[in-house]
């Protein structure tokens, strides 16, 4: 819908995904339009930054939970890069994960 605010999901954990549109949609009234994405290959993934850069969302949640190497590098470059809009990035590790293990 034109005039909502645009929040991406980078991941594959469907029920997180529909956890985190439930919380926002209970707790706010901003509209917000959410888009679940899951890549598994590398140049794919960092196409993903890409559609970043075009689609001008609010805020993309990127799960590290799996393909964690490649997510990482894709928060890099989106946390990295100058973007003419402003944009919220947020990493997501579960304890279990190996990105959890490395920044413990």
């Amino acid at each position: 819908m034109a005039g909502n605010l645009l929040f991406y999901y980078f991941g594959d954990d469907e029920a997180y995904f529909r956890t985190l549109q439930g919380e926002f949609r209970s707790n706010t009234r901003l509209a917000i339009d959410f888009k679940r994405i899951y890549e598994t290959e590398e140049k794919k993934i960092q196409s993903l930054f890409l559609k970043v850069f075009r689609d001008h969302p609010t805020c993309v949640f990127i799960d590290f939970s799996k393909n964690t190497q490649d997510y990482i590098h894709l928060a890099r470059i989106i946390s990295r890069t100058p973007i003419e809009h402003k944009l919220i990035t947020v990493g997501l590790v579960d304890y279990l994960s190996p990105a959890y293990r490395d920044w413990e």
